[in-house]
């Protein structure tokens, strides 16, 4: 029995039945039986000997830091790097550009508009932050984007709704717990 396909000109394994998956297709469609195209030759190698990866988005090596994982791949990695992956989010989410999240970071002086911390701190990039009144949801419209936050205050602002009678609420919770608070240093005395 040949481990071939018993399709014109195919030199490809057989899975069961005489045929490769290219000419099963073609037989079970009801097609008549012809050569298949060969397949395509990558122009580029996906990893380079150095262990650089080359992501089809921005059309360069890198190193495999700047990827995401995919078992997936031969290389391992995604097939875009985690700059490309991110500015996309940034443009189909919320409608801005790499250089306007830039231009938003910086004149914010690098920080989260709410804590002060650095994204370094934090251990993440600031997340966009935008008002759920206008557009409810994970994606914006573009124009309801109000500043870039951490992760921990973007959530706490979505916990609330963005209801400021009920962050007022809050605020006055903690304050009035708070170990500074003169009220609070009276009555311990």
């Amino acid at each position: 029995m040949s481990k071939t396909c018993e399709g014109p000109e195919c030199e490809r394994p057989h899975y069961g039945g005489g045929w490769c998956v290219g000419h099963y297709a073609q037989v079970r469609r009801g097609r008549p039986l012809t050569p298949l195209r060969a397949k395509r030759k990558r122009v580029r190698e996906r990893v380079r000997e150095d262990g650089y990866v080359w992501c089809s988005k921005c059309q360069a090596y890198k190193p495999t830091n700047e990827f995401h994982k995919d078992a997936n791949d031969k290389s391992g990695c995604t097939s875009h790097c985690r700059e490309c992956v991110a500015a996309y989010g940034l443009t189909h989410k919320f409608g801005l550009s790499r250089a306007d999240y830039d231009r938003m970071l910086e004149s914010q002086d690098g920080v989260c508009r709410i804590c002060r911390k650095t994204p370094e701190e934090n251990g993440k990039a600031l997340a966009v932050d935008h008002d759920r009144a206008c557009c409810p949801g994970n994606k914006s419209c573009g124009k309801c984007v109000r500043s870039l936050l951490c992760g921990n205050c973007n959530r706490a602002i979505g916990y609330f709704k963005d209801d400021p009678s009920l962050i007022l609420a809050a605020l006055t919770y903690v304050m009035e717990f708070h170990p500074d608070n003169p009220a609070r240093q009276a009555t311990a005395a």
